[in-house]
């Protein structure tokens, strides 16, 4: 069984989601229908791999926003049968979150830093991007 398909009271969380005044609320809400969805949160990205703080950056200029923080989430899915927490994704970007998969990133037990999982880090190493010789955070 999927976790996170979506409720069949879908647009009744719409609703509700467009009513939330705070962040808090949102994660609240969030919290409430996916309870392990969100794993953890770093305040940012570790200084070996510059390219991620860049697109980051980028992507909030882009939304209007603030770096604010990357969300690790259990499981990242963009499908039809995952528009919800695809919408609950797309909010979070949209405020300044980085949202990214367990699978992808993980949090530094030393620094608090994200920093790529060892498959990332390879393709990270592989395009060309700044990365460490060895997989690490710091």
């Amino acid at each position: 069984m999927d976790k996170y398909l979506d409720p069949q009271n879908i647009e009744e969380i719409k609703s509700q989601l467009s009513e939330k005044k705070t962040m808090k609320d949102i994660l609240e809400l969030v919290n409430e229908i996916y309870p392990d969805w969100i794993i953890t949160f770093a305040d940012k990205f570790s200084t070996n791999y510059p390219s991620l703080t860049v697109n980051w950056v980028k992507t909030c200029e882009k939304m209007g926003s603030r770096p604010a923080q990357i969300m690790i989430v259990d499981d990242i899915i963009f499908d039809d049968d995952h528009k919800l927490l695809q919408l609950f994704g797309d909010v979070f970007t949209k405020t300044g979150f980085s949202v990214k998969s367990k699978n992808h990133f993980i949090p530094c037990g030393r620094c608090k830093s994200a920093y790529p999982t060892l498959s990332i880090h390879q393709l990270l190493k592989e395009s060309d991007n700044v990365v460490p010789a060895e997989w690490m955070c710091c």
